[in-house]
């Protein structure tokens, strides 16, 4: 993902950030690899919409 207004990629956090993980939530990989790190990210079911779900269930 490419940051909006500068030359860049989106760092771990802001892509966190952006699907409502706390800051406090941490990612792990075994490279230490960003990409899998992001990998996580993208494939993860937002805590905001699984909380929300959950409370329809």
């Amino acid at each position: 993902v490419v940051h909006p207004n500068q030359r860049r990629l989106l760092t771990v956090r802001e892509c966190a950030r952006a699907q409502g993980f706390p800051d406090k939530f941490r990612f792990y990989s075994d490279r230490d690899d960003t990409k899998d790190m992001h990998r996580q990210i993208g494939n993860a079911v937002p805590p905001p919409l699984a909380y929300a779900l959950g409370r329809l269930l």
